[in-house]
Order: structure tokens, then C-alpha cells, then sequence
């Protein structure tokens, strides 16, 4: 009999908060590029005519289709997953921060380091995940973890053009494309004596914003955690309704009763004859938005409407 562990190991989370700020990033390009491309040059834009914009902008998304095959192939015979992976958060990271500054050389120079990053992230943290899973205590968790991970995904997609639109609005191109470039540091937590230190560090490290992941651990302490978030003016967001209601900002979410009834019709399968292993496995694909309003006035943050209107639930 094979001995499988509770729970998912550190590096599950290390990789969910990495794929998350990659695709915030590659999908705020995607959401705004063109339209920074068009804008005239007197609200800080390059001012190209829409021919010019869209040969640019559909060039970009074919080489950042094209180069992880190459990425792959890199890793694979030479640099290794982890190498590959940084060296592409890196490249990104500098692309995203640059392309706004002034200048055509600057730009292709910014959208080169990107496309090149993403080549060589892209196709390895997948693999690098798999890799991870492939050990026999692991292998009864995988679809779960890939669950997990993929939950990045939606997520860094979901919000990054509502940011996107807020930053451009407020402080120009530059921030908004800068917003791509953000750092996710992870803070590991085993036990409930940890949180004074992880405050500390977050707080050492000056963090900007907080993302707590769904643990048992987290919501048993969800009060404590809301209540630090507020008190050094640190937006938050969660996995989970109840931390918006001890006075988070706001989560994002599948929805449990929509979880809870697709088990139900699982159990009912099943009951009628159906073998588990034959059921396919499927991801969520209803999500809920909670925001609390009186928190994000305490922060100072005012909520852009459509965000507010995509809300299933505000809490005043």
C-alpha cells in the first residue's frame, strides 16, 4: 500500500502565484496593447494608424505562441525546468516594466525580452508541476493540484484589465503596462504560531497587497488575517466568502453550492452504477466575486463600477 500525504506540498502554492502573475500579465498585454499603440502620442500613446497597431500586436501573439517550443526544447536538453522558469520571469518582468518608455527601439526591445521570456516560461512550469506529482505519494493528487494551478490562471485573467484600466486612467501607459512586472513573494505557513512572523516578513518586505490561498489553517485564523491586512492598509484578496466578511477586500472564488451539486450528481452516478473511475473529472466554471465596501473605503480604494457590477455579492 502506498502512504499518501495530507495536503499539497510548498511548491504547489510557489507555483500558483507564479502561473498567476504571468497570465495577469500576458492578458493585461493582450487587453491593452493595441490600444496603446493607437492612442495619439499627446495622451502618452505611439499614435500608429489601426493597420500598423494590428500587424504589431497579431506579430506579438504569434512569436509569443511560437517561442515555447523553443523554450521547451532549451530546457529540456540544457537549462533545466527551474533555471528556464526564472530566467523567463526575469525577461518578462523587465519587458513589462520598459515598454512604455519612450522610444520605437525601446519598445521592440521590451516586446523581444517578453516574447523570449514567455518562450522559456511557459512551457516548463507546466512540466515542472507534473514533475512534482510524479512521485507515488503525490500521484493521487495531481488532478487536484492541476485544479489548483489552473485556478491561477482564471484568476491573474479575471483582474488584470480591471487594474489595467484603473492604473491607465489614473497614472498613464507606463504604470499600466508596469502593473505586469508586479513581484509575488510567497510566505510559507505551517502552523498558527507562524502568523506573527509572517506579518513580520510581509511587513519587512513591504508588501503592497496580500493573496491568501484556501487552507483550513487560514480560514480558522481568517479574523486575524483580515484584521492585520486592514491595520497596515494592505488590500486583500481570498479564496473564500467568510474572509470578506471579517473585513477582507474581496475574494474570487468557485462557487461550494455549485461544487456541492455537481458532487451530488457524482454520488447520484454512482449510486446508479457508474464506475468513479470512468467519470471524466471537470474544473469549476461558476466563480463568485465578493467585495466589502467598507473595507476599501477604510483603504482608501475606490472599486471601478463595472467591477462592482460584476460582483455577485457587495457587502456595504
Amino acid at each position: 500500500m502506498t502512504a499518501v500525504k495530507k495536503g499539497h506540498p510548498y511548491s504547489l502554492y510557489v507555483l500558483f502565484f507564479t502561473e498567476m502573475w504571468e497570465r495577469f500579465g500576458y492578458y493585461l498585454m493582450i487587453g491593452i496593447f493595441f490600444l496603446y499603440l493607437v492612442d495619439p502620442t499627446s495622451n502618452g500613446g505611439k499614435g500608429f494608424d489601426n493597420a500598423r497597431a494590428a500587424d504589431i500586436v497579431g506579430t506579438y501573439i504569434a512569436l509569443v505562441y511560437l517561442t515555447p517550443f523553443i523554450g521547451g526544447l532549451l530546457a529540456d536538453r540544457y537549462l533545466g525546468y527551474r533555471r528556464s522558469i526564472i530566467f523567463g520571469a526575469i525577461l518578462m518582468a523587465i519587458g513589462y516594466f520598459c515598454l512604455a518608455l519612450p522610444g520605437l527601439t525601446t519598445m521592440y526591445l521590451s516586446m523581444a525580452c517578453v516574447i523570449i521570456g514567455n518562450g522559456m516560461f511557459k512551457p516548463n512550469i507546466s512540466t515542472l508541476l507534473g514533475n512534482i506529482y510524479s512521485a507515488e505519494d503525490l500521484k493521487p493528487k495531481k488532478d487536484s493540484a492541476y485544479g489548483i494551478f489552473y485556478m491561477g490562471i482564471n484568476i491573474g485573467a479575471f483582474f488584470c484589465n480591471f487594474v489595467a484600466a484603473y492604473l491607465r486612467h489614473k497614472y498613464g501607459w507606463r504604470a499600466a503596462f508596469s502593473a505586469a512586472g508586479l513581484e509575488i513573494q510567497s510566505i510559507e505557513m505551517r502552523t498558527s504560531d507562524n502568523y506573527n512572523a509572517a506579518f513580520a516578513t510581509a511587513t519587512e518586505r513591504r508588501a503592497d497587497a496580500l493573496y491568501i490561498n484556501a487552507h483550513a489553517l487560514h480560514t480558522k485564523n481568517r479574523q486575524l488575517i483580515a484584521d492585520f491586512a486592514l491595520k497596515s492598509r494592505l488590500p486583500s484578496m481570498y479564496e473564500e466568502r467568510v474572509f470578506v466578511v471579517a473585513g477582507g477586500l474581496l475574494s474570487y472564488a468557485p462557487s461550494f453550492i455549485e461544487l456541492f451539486r455537481r458532487a451530488a450528481t457524482y454520488v447520484d452516478k454512482i449510486l446508479k452504477g457508474a464506475k468513479p473511475g470512468d467519470l471524466p473529472i471537470e474544473q469549476p466554471t461558476k466563480f463568485e466575486l465578493v467585495i466589502n465596501l467598507e473595507t476599501a473605503k477604510v483603504l482608501g480604494l475606490k472599486i471601478p463600477p463595472p467591477l462592482l457590477q460584476r460582483a455577485d455579492e457587495v457587502i456595504q
